[in-house]
């Protein structure tokens, strides 16, 4: 492909994803399990639109308000509040794609159309964009820490306080948004210090911290104890509340005891097919992110957890035998070995130094992920192949000497890449993660009937809503239908003046 046709070719289509992206996320809400079971509910009660007085959710769920960071959660409550519209806060995860973007072209001269459209062509990252779910926000954050680390060995002398800050940001962020993403921020923040002291112990300047100046060594330490209390804060919190810094989750290894109501190592059934049972974690991550027998299960190619059903709408009808694929792959397998070949293959053209860096880059964020507890369910840990894109995108317009005119076969090669690969997905999913077609909440309230069944429920009364509704009994708070004053609880988890039944018709499935 032509390097003008295809710059041409990204920006054209950066621009029209974008506005389709924008309007689907304010106009639309996703209907699926996650965003209705906890997600919402955390932010509306973080907002204080709907505290526990308004609804409160099972026990297991309260546990995770109680022990998860929700850092993101509270920015979702804020746009909530602000708007006026629940399905407002998915504008956030376009927002974050949109920084990451500005991150690559800042930081790695990589123009943002390539960035946007390159990273779209991964299925997950194109649901996720929309979606209230927060897994895309904290990995692109994760990622971005992870490619400054690799700015930092290339250059520290450059790295200034502007990086440095920036770098600890989307650390502290990742790091109170997400539990999971403790497993991936810690070692980088670990890294990150023991980057920093080697460097300047090995006579290099460090930004703005000078080799051989006692208040260099003084002013980093402090920097690096900042940036430890601000990625653990959330740990020291669960340690003083509950005794156990990783709560709500129970861990049991080498002897260690923590209690929790959630088994943080364990693998449970609505997480894993039997198929896959009898391998190693990494083996399993490999397995998902070839795609191995991934497409012979699901109603569509691709849903948001790699579930039966793109909706929950027709929730009982999910529950499908498992099969191979059961929330396995989600990168689009010709997509990911194409840019593994075409990393190999500019890898070989890069001085060695800077081919190090990125290499190891490639193989440490690669180790990481493949180890990481349920690492088969790709989209916890997107940061590797947010990476894997970005590593393609930089060995073409990043050149080590500096120049900013990319090869042309190259540019050409990898434009052609992204937009087949993108054209594909679209072509698969008939662009339903794109269109800004779809419910708001008020239609999906409507849809369900539960303004009919609000309508019995007298004010002042806590009533319990049949777990036959969920993940939709957060619909039945006075949250959503303003002039009313009642207690829902999510289930007969105490005790209630009335109840609302199960829902007596099938859901829609669309």
């Amino acid at each position: 492909m032509n390097v003008v046709v295809a710059h041409r070719l990204m920006t054209g289509a950066a621009c029209l994803l974008l506005v389709l992206l924008l309007l689907r996320a304010i106009l639309t809400v996703d209907p699926y399990f996650d965003s209705f079971a906890y997600h919402l509910p955390f932010a509306a009660r973080l907002a204080g639109l709907c505290p526990e007085t308004c609804y409160r959710m099972g026990n297991y769920l309260e546990a995770a308000y109680d022990g998860f960071p929700k850092l993101f959660h509270g920015m979702q409550g804020m746009v909530w509040k602000f708007t006026g519209l629940a399905q407002a806060v998915d504008i956030l995860n376009v927002g974050a794609l949109g920084l990451f973007c500005l991150f690559l072209h800042r930081w790695f001269r990589v123009p943002a159309a390539w960035t946007f459209c390159a990273l779209l062509a991964v299925p997950l990252i194109q649901i996720h964009a929309t979606s209230t779910y927060i897994d895309l926000p904290v990995n692109l954050a994760a990622a971005a820490a992870i490619l400054a680390l690799m700015v930092l060995v290339r250059a520290p002398e450059t790295f200034g306080w502007p990086k440095l800050i920036g770098l600890v940001a989307c650390l502290v962020f990742a790091g109170n948004c997400k539990p999971q993403m403790l497993g991936v921020t810690g070692p980088v923040a670990a890294l990150f210090g023991i980057i920093a002291v080697v460097l300047l112990a090995s006579g290099h300047r460090l930004g703005p911290f000078v080799p051989g100046r006692l208040g260099s060594w003084i002013g980093l330490s402090c920097f690096l104890l900042l940036a430890a209390a601000g990625v653990g804060v959330k740990l020291v919190d669960n340690a003083i509340a509950h005794g156990n810094p990783f709560y709500p989750f129970q861990i049991a290894m080498l002897g260690l005891f923590l209690d929790g109501p959630i088994d943080a190592l364990g693998t449970p059934e609505d997480s894993l097919a039997e198929t896959w049972r009898p391998f190693p974690p990494p083996l399993r991550w490999l397995i998902s992110v070839l795609d191995v027998g991934a497409y012979g299960y699901r109603e569509v190619p691709w849903t948001f957890d790699q579930g039966y059903c793109e909706t929950s709408l027709a929730w009982k009808d999910c529950w499908r035998p498992t099969s191979a694929s059961f929330r396995m792959g989600g990168y689009f397998v010709p997509y990911v070995l194409s840019l593994v070949a075409f990393l190999g293959w500019r890898l070989a053209s890069i001085p060695g130094r800077y081919r190090r860096t990125l290499v190891a880059t490639f193989v440490g964020s690669t180790l990481l992920a493949a180890f990481l507890p349920r690492s088969h369910e790709l989209r916890y840990y997107l940061f590797w192949v947010i990476i894997l894109v970005a590593l393609c995108l930089i060995v073409v317009f990043d050149q080590p000497d500096g120049r900013t005119r990319m090869g042309a076969k190259a540019s050409g090669l990898l434009g052609t890449v992204v937009v087949a690969m993108l054209a594909s997905v679209l072509l698969m999913t008939q662009a339903r993660y794109v269109t800004p077609i779809g419910r708001n909440v008020d239609l999906l309230i409507a849809t369900l009937g539960v303004r009919e069944r609000v309508a019995a429920i007298p004010d002042g009364a806590v009533v319990c809503v049949d777990p036959g509704w969920q993940p939709f009994t957060f619909l039945f708070a006075p949250v959503f239908h303003p002039g009313r004053s009642y207690t829902v609880l999510d289930g007969y988890i105490g005790p209630c003046r009335a109840v609302v039944p199960p829902p007596t018709q099938v859901r829609e499935s669309s």
